[in-house]
């Protein structure tokens, strides 16, 4: 997951957690364990082993 979440670093994508919760936003930066997504509200840290599926916005 992580190798292909690096590979859309700087743009828009949707993130859908292992509960279900969607998420909207620009991959701003990620580590081994998390990513960094700026979206509307704000920016927040998601844990990559919780993401289920992701696809470009």
């Amino acid at each position: 997951m992580l190798k292909l979440l690096q590979a859309y670093k700087g743009q828009q994508v949707v993130i859908e957690l292992l509960n279900g919760q969607k998420l909207s936003g620009n991959v701003a930066d990620m580590d081994t364990l998390y990513l960094r997504l700026e979206t509307d509200e704000g920016v927040g840290m998601v844990n990559i082993s919780s993401v289920a599926v992701f696809w470009n916005h």
